[in-house]
């Protein structure tokens, strides 16, 4: 069964990239190669065997592009902020700006109610509550 490895790079700069490795059986070897021919550094990995859905069927709508995210922002209990991406978010999600997270939105409030305890920041404090959330472009 294939093994994904997913890893945060850091570079001098400040910058961070993520890098999806996927092998037979683990990717400690080839990760630690690879660092030894990089400058960034490797700050995060998990890695586990995959899962695959069966019969994914994406839905054709006004924001379909992948590269579209909603943005959701959260502070977190130690006053620091952490977010999460919708990947091709619903429309409905939206207020009628089709650009601003609509909290109250039965989709949204699941979300937060998933995210709120659960999710945690680089400071590894979890996320108290939903400040915003909107339309932007994957960069």
């Amino acid at each position: 069964m294939a093994s994904s490895r997913s890893t945060i790079w850091l570079d001098a700069n400040g910058y961070q990239t993520i890098q999806l490795l996927r092998s037979v059986s683990g990717a400690t070897s080839l990760s630690a190669a690879i660092a030894a021919a990089s400058n960034a550094a490797r700050v995060y990995y998990w890695e586990s065997p995959e899962t695959t859905y069966v019969g994914p069927v994406p839905v054709s709508a006004p924001y379909l592009p992948g590269n579209l995210v909603a943005l959701f922002t959260y502070q977190n209990a130690d006053l620091t902020y952490s977010s999460l991406r919708v990947p091709a978010p619903a429309l409905a999600i939206f207020f009628a700006d089709g650009q601003s997270v609509d909290p109250s939105n039965p989709l949204v409030a699941a979300i937060n109610t998933a995210a709120i305890g659960a999710l945690v920041g680089t400071s590894g404090s979890p996320a108290a509550s939903f400040v915003s959330g909107k339309l932007q472009p994957l960069t």
